[in-house]
């Protein structure tokens, strides 16, 4: 056993030591976002605001985005409950998704470059550097959860946030973040390349987000049953369930124990599921360029699609729960009455809602323009263009196959968010299913910018064109943060979704939505332009 391990220790400072810059900007980002809006929230529960906040988060539509609270009573909901269930579920599938992909990265995806078989020919143990590797996430991650304490004890301004209860909201940040490693290694056993197992683990996070919002507003007791429900249902400032936490932690174990027994059973480079076999001959399909980029993007295409329809279906269902819930809500609808509002609440959670599955969609366009880049920096790409075939239409290509998908994913989760909104509720609704592709089109123009975002990535700066995600991942929290939140302006317009109003409740504003657009065609002309003129990435 001591032999299985040796060299763990050094193996960990040569980690640490290449990974320092990542994990410096990985704790700085995410607890910074987990604890620096606290002060905005003791301004909002000034005067009557967390009343009017505890109704408000109660409905189903927030409830399916946020999460449920145990409170039950407006009197018991505080700071520091209001905080939790705003802030919590998102950070820790932050923490969750950025430690999955971390190990994932440094486990099959070293193994599909050769780098796993250098390190084994050195006197060192079998699983020597994937122990290193788990340690360095715990160590990541008690650090992490150490500075949130710090930053909200910092903050702090109010005896409803309490000790105990910023030590189990940062924890459970921290668990999930061990959890999103444990899972990481698990699909790095069973998956044969790297893209596969960052694929499944995101998929079975994108079941857990999406199964936990329909069990939290229809039937809550299953929601016990969903690891990713465990960050919320701890209840920090509130019940501060500990117990939960452990069985995060105890999961995360159990999963580390078996992706270790099943990486000791298999050799280097294989896997559990194996990669398919390609035909003996290609496709005429496949000997085109539309075909080759087509056929390189495929699952995930597929995955992505099927993700986007679910998606729209799960949040359509949750409209009969939300139509009930205001028409039972005498709060709500003196709220409403007073404000003099000719919309109805489900109008206003429609737009809303549109923000979170339009939010979501430029992911993929952007994976399908990146994986150029992937071609060409793993040397496939000269290959093809010792072809006669050009750069350019290589790049137009990819644009134009990323537009079409948009366009695709834009309609079928639209259609299926509308009809399935529409069969839940009854027929005093005052949506039509015009409403919901009124509020998709809308917001096209910022898949269009980030396809240009990723293009201009792709042409002039390819080593950082994951900067399309983390803009992305930024326009659409600080959307979400500011729905709540009375943020400073300046701060709010960072944000690509802030430039647009909200529809169905508003009208669409015409000159933003050309101006977008305009500027998405200007950043995808630009690529165009350094990508045809840049050297490629060679050996």
């Amino acid at each position: 056993m001591t032999q299985t391990f040796h060299q763990t220790g050094h193996l960990l400072k040569h980690f640490l030591k290449r990974d320092r810059l990542k994990i410096i900007l990985w704790i700085v980002c995410l607890a910074v976002f987990s604890a620096i809006f606290l002060p905005y929230f003791n301004t909002v529960a000034e005067d009557s605001g967390l009343e009017a906040m505890y109704e408000t988060m109660q409905n189903p539509a927030i409830i399916a985005i946020a999460g449920k609270t145990l409170v039950t009573d407006d009197a018991d909901y505080t700071v520091g409950v209001f905080f939790t269930q705003e802030m919590l579920l998102f950070c820790s599938l932050g923490a969750l998704i950025i430690s999955l992909l971390h190990i994932v990265s440094h486990t099959r995806k070293e193994e599909n470059l050769g780098l796993t078989e250098i390190i084994q020919s050195l006197p060192v143990g079998r699983h020597a550097a994937s122990a290193a590797l788990i340690i360095e996430n715990v160590l990541i991650h008690l650090v992490l959860v150490t500075t949130i304490i710090g930053m909200l004890l910092f903050l702090r301004d109010s005896d409803d946030v309490t000790t105990t209860g910023i030590i189990l909201y940062a924890s459970s940040i921290g668990a999930m973040g061990l959890f999103g490693g444990a899972l990481g290694f698990l699909f790095a056993q069973l998956m044969p390349t790297s893209s596969g197992a960052s694929g499944g683990g995101l998929l079975v996070t994108g079941l857990l987000f999406g199964t936990r919002a329909y069990t939290d507003v229809s039937a809550l007791n299953w929601s016990y049953f969903n690891p990713l429900s465990w960050s919320y249902l701890s209840a920090p400032f509130d019940k501060n369930r500990f117990d939960l936490l452990g069985y995060s932690l105890l999961l995360s174990v159990i999963i580390v124990a078996l992706a270790t027994f099943l990486e000791h059973q298999r050799d280097i480079d294989a896997s559990y599921i194996p990669e398919p076999k390609g035909r003996a001959h290609a496709k005429k399909s496949s000997l085109s360029v539309p075909g080759w980029i087509f056929g390189l993007n495929r699952g995930v295409i597929i995955t992505w699609l099927i993700t986007f329809v679910l998606f729209g279906a799960l949040y359509g269902s949750i409209y009969g729960d939300m139509q009930s819930f205001l028409e039972g809500n005498e709060f709500i609808q003196q709220f409403l009455a007073a404000g003099g509002s000719n919309l109805s609440m489900e109008v206003s959670f429609t737009s809303t809602i549109m923000v979170v599955l339009i939010g979501i969609i430029p992911i993929l366009p952007i994976i399908v323009i990146n994986r150029l880049y992937t071609e060409e920096r793993e040397q496939r790409l000269e290959l093809i263009l010792a072809l006669p075939v050009s750069r350019q239409k290589l790049y137009l290509t990819a644009i134009f196959l990323a537009i079409i998908l948009s366009i695709i994913a834009t309609v079928i989760t639209t259609y299926s968010l509308g009809v399935t909104a529409l069969g839940t509720m009854t027929d005093t609704s005052m949506l039509e299913m015009s409403d919901f592709f009124k509020g998709s089109l809308n917001l096209f123009p910022t898949i269009v910018f980030f396809i240009g975002l990723a293009g201009l990535c792709l042409g002039i700066f390819p080593q950082v064109g994951r900067l399309s995600y983390l803009y992305l991942v930024y326009s659409f929290l600080l959307e979400y943060m500011s729905g709540m939140l009375d943020l400073p302006d300046w701060l709010q317009k960072t944000s690509l979704h802030s430039w647009f109003p909200l529809v169905p409740t508003n009208e669409i504003d015409w000159p933003t939505f050309t101006t977008v657009s305009l500027i998405g065609v200007a950043l995808i002309v630009t690529g165009f332009l350094g990508y045809i003129r840049r050297d490629l990435k060679t050996a």
